[in-house]
Formats: C-alpha cells, structure tokens, sequence
C-alpha cells in the first residue's frame, strides 16, 4: 500500500449501527476521517472520491457494482470468516486489498460467539422452547405439550473440527454427549474421528456443520448422506446455507425423515431470500431458523472490528 496516504484519506462505514466506539476513537486519533455511512446515502456522499478504505458486514454482496461507488478505494476491511458476500475477483483486479478474520486462528478462538448460538439452537429444538414460550405467552400453563429430551447420552457428529468445531465438542462432552467427528484435515486425539461422512451420520442423533462454503463443499450435505441418517436426526448449521442441498433437506423434512434443522443461514441470504426452499418454509414445525446472528454478539464484533483494524494498521506501518 506503499505511497497512498497522500492527503486526509475517509474511512467510510457502509453498515455503522453498533460499530466499535474504541475503533472509531482509534481512526480519528490516527488522522482519518471517520463517515457512519449507509448503502443508500453512497452516492451524494459529497466526498466519494476520498474514500480509501471501506467497512462492510454481511449485509450487502460487494460485487463491481458496489465498487464503482468508491472509484479511490484501496482497502475494504470485513470483520467476517466467510467471505462468501464479497466478489473476490472484483477486488484482486481492481488492487484492493482485503482484510477480513479468514485465517486469523489463534483470535478467533477468543471469539465463541457461533459455537454458542449453535448450542442454543440444540437445546430450543430438544426442549421446545420456542413452542413452550410462545404458548405461555400466549397464556396457557401446559407443561405435557412440551416434552423434550435430554442431551445426555445422544451422540453428536461435527464436520469441521477447526475453531467452532473443536468448541462445540468440548459443549457437546460437558453435556454428557458422545461425539465424533470428520475433517481429513485434523486429527484430534480427545474425539473418536470417523473415515467418512457416510460412517459419521449412521446412527448419530445431531449432525452439526462446521466448514467453509468453498466450492468443494457446495451442497456437501446432499441427498445420499441425508438418506443415512434417521428420523430421528438433527442437523445444526451456524456455517453457510450453500454447503446443504437444501431441496434434500427440505425434502426429508417434511417427509418426516429427519427430526429438525436448526440454522442461522440459508442459500442466496445475500441476493433473493425467496431463492431459498427453507426460507419459503420457515414457519414448518421442523425449522428452526435464527437470521444470520452466529457473531453478532456485541463483545465479538467489538473485539473483532478492533482487531481487524489493528490488521490494517500493521498494514500501513510496513509500508
């Protein structure tokens, strides 16, 4: 980035609501003019063409015709692991440079906020709390309508053991479970480690995915697999909602072939919502569907933002 800071450069925040008071504080003290921004205001943003580094979250796909809004810019800075909302290509021929969480390991097992929704998915599925609050709300008092089961003794299969993975295993022991789980890429000692997919979901009472949407993984948990499992399963997926044939899945659902889905991401989430079978049919008794909220804990995106900001400035400090 050698030799780009050649007048009062703008930091603008397309998606500012609960944005880093630390990190705004830190830009300023830095020498950068910090904008709260939006999508819509863009483009009467009178000083567009001093814009040189532009946050994003989740909320908007940054594709080329984002970035010819910002005809300056040089860094585009995305407190996220997937990267599946930004086109890549667009941003490596146009010399931005990306700075988002992919990679960065050793911080993101300070960050649990994921592992944790995925485990308040389970439990809001094997107890019915959804159902149970809804109805004492509602302003009955029916204790018999609610019966659940208990963790203990049901087996988990995590496919993915990286950060999240590993943090819902140790979730998964503490709870009395049994668990397994398959990555070719891990080997970890304290789980039982399956040699296949095919052998993790035979018989396994949660299935719970943990890995990148890469184009290999795309609809990974297809239809074959999903006719291993049993009436009986559960799959959690706080990860992507392209790595699930949704059809399949929608298909064993309603055909009482599997128990639940529990998740907090869907296909296309970030183009047409309506693109997505499990979203037309959120409101089936076998949904359970939270709307992309796996890191939006205000500690973990605080600390995030920060940290992806200190990745900048290191950054800039080398050059």
């Amino acid at each position: 980035m050698e030799g780009w800071r050649d007048r009062l450069d703008v930091v603008y925040n397309a998606e500012p609501t609960d944005y880093s008071s630390k990190a705004i504080g830190k830009w300023k003290e830095k020498g950068y003019e910090y904008v709260a921004g939006s999508w819509s205001e863009v483009r009467s943003f009178k000083d567009i063409e001093k814009v040189t580094i532009l946050i994003v979250r989740l909320g908007e796909k940054i594709d080329d015709l984002k970035l010819d809004l910002f005809p300056s810019l040089k860094v585009l800075i995305s407190a996220a692991t997937g990267i599946t909302h930004l086109d890549i290509d667009a941003l490596t021929a146009r010399g931005i440079r990306l700075i988002s969480l992919r990679g960065q390991e050793e911080f993101l097992k300070t960050i649990p906020s994921t592992a944790e929704l995925t485990w308040a998915l389970l439990l809001n599925i094997y107890r019915k709390l959804p159902e149970a609050l809804a109805d004492v709300a509602n302003g009955n008092w029916n204790r018999d309508l609610f019966k659940g089961l208990q963790l203990r003794g049901k087996s988990m299969g995590i496919v993915g053991m990286g950060r999240i993975g590993s943090i819902v295993a140790g979730y998964a022991s503490s709870f009395g479970m049994q668990v397994r789980y398959y990555d070719p890429g891990v080997n970890n000692n304290d789980y039982v480690k399956a040699k296949s997919l095919e052998e993790l979901v035979l018989n396994t009472d949660v299935i719970t995915l943990h890995f990148h949407p890469d184009p290999e993984n795309v609809a990974l948990i297809n239809s074959k697999l999903i006719r291993l499992m049993t009436k009986d399963t559960v799959i959690l997926n706080t990860s992507r909602g392209e790595i699930v044939d949704e059809d399949a899945l929608w298909n064993a659902l309603k055909e009482n072939r599997l128990a639940a889905y529990g998740a907090d991401v869907i296909c296309h989430e970030m183009a047409d919502k309506n693109d997505s079978v499990i979203w037309r049919n959120r409101n089936h008794r076998r949904i359970y569907l939270s709307p992309h909220i796996g890191g939006a804990s205000y500690d973990a995106m605080w600390n995030c933002e920060l940290f992806t900001q200190d990745l900048f400035f290191k950054d800039v400090d080398m050059c």
